[in-house]
């Protein structure tokens, strides 16, 4: 595939402006394609006239203008893709894409004039998706709330809030003595552990299914950079919270984080990261693992880094599995998505059989007795309306390196519970979330939850905790909320007065 930033570039500098215009009407056919848009170009959706593109994907279709002028586009541009409007079915919206962008007089055409709407790309918003900073779906829904409801046409600004939610953000993150950190790292035990914040079970309950799997290998993927594209397509396509959890294990030591960009800063940097735990002799290569979920299945993403003190690192044996509950009805997503990986080939294949069951269903164990746990940091989630919540904590592992474990975590073969001592930390997902600054007497693990990916044991550790001593720095009153509250006898008094009224006695 081309660079498209590169492409971006060369255009401008094409003397032809009909060379110019179909150039640029390919570039953004491909880039729709990427988004998963279903492009026809020359369409005769506004017949006499002929379109440059229509393309749709889900609940929208775009009559698109090309323009790649040298002078910004005027309202004669503006009143041309109207007209087309006119002769198109009411749901067809419009968009112009310039690359020199708009004068004044065509914006404010554009936002008084909407008895079609007519959606404005300029250069700005080309460099955010080519640089895969926005998407186009998010961009036109975007573009659309601003028009309706603020008779706006918005454009893209770095520097602002930017419409696309990228999964490799995520919201949580980890806290260590009030340090904001990328991953923690500790001493383990040649692990294959994965701390999920999330395990969604992809069996069919009492159906006795248990799915279906995509497996992707990829082969090209070679560098950090390469593993960052995959990942660029994969939000593109699906819908996954970018809260994922992932690993990195070496013989001795592992890490743990949140979200993919954390991830691939932790494989950039696997010198600091050795030094920073005085690790002088590692294994020739470190394992990593990222899981999440995908629509309502999960993904886990796997490679292995070739460690060399002399040389740059490579990754290699990277693939992808997609488990879902059942076959997809629109599995044109995956298809796009397989071709983008150089998978062409590859199928769904039934996850099954009475051998399989235990190995691939999920698990979960309730501790009879809950464990206590020795809390070093804490993972918060940022919400814009309700504010920070402590969502999860990072504890010392009590089970760690022990001879025997509890009968619970070993009574079935398959369990990935059996892992569990081979880490020297847990990153527990709290049942019961709390405020910023609230202090409680202490945290217990009351529960597990866990399965097999891809040979990955994916391990969901969920702690709770027992009282609060204080709230934003003051003591907690336990008769605070009840005293609060109407008297519990004159409420039932109320209640049954509003009940005979309704009922007319």
């Amino acid at each position: 595939m081309f660079d498209l930033r590169e492409r971006l570039g060369y255009l401008t500098r094409i003397e032809s402006p009909e060379r110019r215009g179909r150039e640029f009407e390919e570039l953004l056919s491909k880039l729709f394609e990427g988004d998963g848009f279903d492009v026809h170009r020359n369409a005769a959706g506004a017949s006499p006239r002929q379109t440059d593109l229509m393309v749709s994907r889900g609940e929208y279709t775009l009559l698109v203008e090309a323009k790649c002028h040298r002078r910004k586009l005027d309202i004669s541009h503006i009143d041309d893709i109207t007209s087309r409007l006119r002769r198109t079915p009411s749901d067809v919206v419009g968009a112009i894409f310039s690359l020199s962008g708009f004068t004044r007089s065509a914006i404010r055409l554009a936002e008084g004039d909407r008895s079609r709407e007519v959606l404005l790309f300029g250069p700005q918003d080309l460099a955010a998706i080519v640089e895969g900073r926005a998407n186009f779906l998010h961009l036109i829904g975007k573009k659309r709330e601003e028009l309706r409801l603020h008779a706006t046409a918005w454009f893209y600004t770095p520097h602002g809030t930017s419409p696309v939610s990228r999964p490799s953000e995520g919201t949580d993150s980890i806290n260590m003595e009030g340090t904001r950190l990328k991953y923690v790292a500790c001493a383990s035990g040649n692990s294959d552990v994965v701390f999920a914040r999330e395990i969604p079970d992809t069996a069919w309950g009492g159906y006795g299914g248990l799915g279906v799997a995509l497996p992707l290998d990829l082969q090209e993927i070679e560098t950090p950079a390469d593993l960052r594209a995959i990942l660029s397509v994969l939000g593109k396509r699906f819908t996954i919270s970018g809260n994922g959890a992932f690993a990195i294990h070496q013989l001795k030591a592992s890490w743990f984080g949140i979200g993919p960009r954390a991830l691939l800063d932790g494989l950039n940097v696997w010198k600091e990261r050795y030094e920073a735990v005085g690790l002088d002799t590692p294994h020739h290569s470190e394992h990593f693992a990222y899981f999440d979920r995908l629509n309502d299945g999960w993904i886990v993403l796997t490679g292995r880094q070739r460690i060399d003190w002399d040389r740059p690192s490579r990754l290699d044996s990277c693939e992808i599995v997609i488990r879902l509950p059942g076959a997809p009805v629109d599995g044109t997503p995956f298809v796009r998505f397989c071709r983008e990986v150089n998978n062409p080939d590859a199928r769904f294949f039934p996850v099954g059989g009475q051998r399989l069951h235990d190995a691939y269903d999920a698990h979960m164990v309730r501790l009879p007795e809950p464990i206590r746990l020795e809390v070093l940091g804490t993972i918060t989630q940022r919400h814009k309306r309700t504010g920070d919540a402590v969502c999860g904590v990072v504890a010392r592992n009590p089970l760690f390196g022990a001879t025997v474990l509890p009968p619970e975590l070993t009574a079935n073969d398959s369990s990935p519970f059996r892992l569990l001592d081979s880490t020297e930390l847990l990153v527990c997902d709290l049942a019961d979330w709390l405020d910023i600054g609230t202090v409680v007497d202490g945290y217990e693990l009351i529960r597990l939850e866990g399965l097999w990916a891809d040979d990955q044991a994916i391990i969901k550790p969920v702690a709770t905790w027992g009282k609060i001593l204080t709230r934003n720095g003051k003591p907690e009153d336990p008769t605070r909320i009840l005293s609060a509250l109407p008297n519990s006898a004159a409420l039932s008094r109320s209640s049954r007065t509003k009940a005979r009224r309704r009922s007319g006695k």
